[in-house]
């Protein structure tokens, strides 16, 4: 007669129910563990593009140039529906109002690019009443001693209240705002 008190390994029925339990496990967190990975990307973006904000009203504040010429110590970022995969940071001798793409006055500081997924959905202003309004084109100066902060729509007109900036993640279909004041203020929301 067989003596089941002295058996000492497994039946493989009882290993392939383990295995298949630790498949699915690891098959969940894996997923769940992309999403979190890509809904952690879009908050570094949003953030580092808040960075870069600053970096260019810093700038501006403290009268640096661009590659020492003379009257360069207007510093600024060009975000625009025609580039939804990165914004540009610029600085310029002149006071226009909207950053062109072949003006010899404008020089490209920093052109900065979204990794794929990444987009810029939607661009706007808000006025005093606090109506937002999407805009084509948006073009944030900082002009200095101060520094003023002049925010241009498509139109040129550049006495906005504030300015956003929506980020999407098509991965997850999540969204990040970036807002940034005319008193110079940047700050990241849902």
């Amino acid at each position: 007669m067989f003596n089941n008190f002295n058996k000492k390994a497994f039946t493989f029925v009882e290993l392939m129910v383990t295995v298949s339990l630790l498949v699915i496990v690891l098959t969940i967190s894996s997923v769940s563990y992309r999403r979190s990975a890509k809904r952690s990307e879009i908050i570094a973006v949003a953030q580092q593009m808040a960075m870069d904000i600053r970096m260019m009203e810093s700038f501006a504040a403290n009268g640096q140039t661009y590659n020492n010429e003379r009257g360069s110590n207007i510093w600024g970022i060009h975000v625009g529906k025609d580039d939804v995969n990165g914004y540009l940071l610029f600085n310029t001798l002149t006071d226009y109002s909207l950053y062109e793409h072949s003006g010899i006055y404008f020089k490209d500081y920093k052109k900065v690019k979204f990794s794929s997924g990444l987009t810029i959905d939607e661009i706007g202003y808000e006025d005093d009443a606090g109506i937002r309004t999407p805009t084509s084109t948006l073009t944030i100066r900082f002009v200095p001693p101060d520094p003023a902060v002049y925010i241009a729509d498509m139109n040129q007109y550049e006495f906005h209240k504030a300015a956003y900036i929506r980020l999407k993640d098509s991965f997850n279909n999540s969204y990040k705002n970036v807002y940034i004041n005319r008193f110079g203020l940047v700050d990241v929301v849902r």
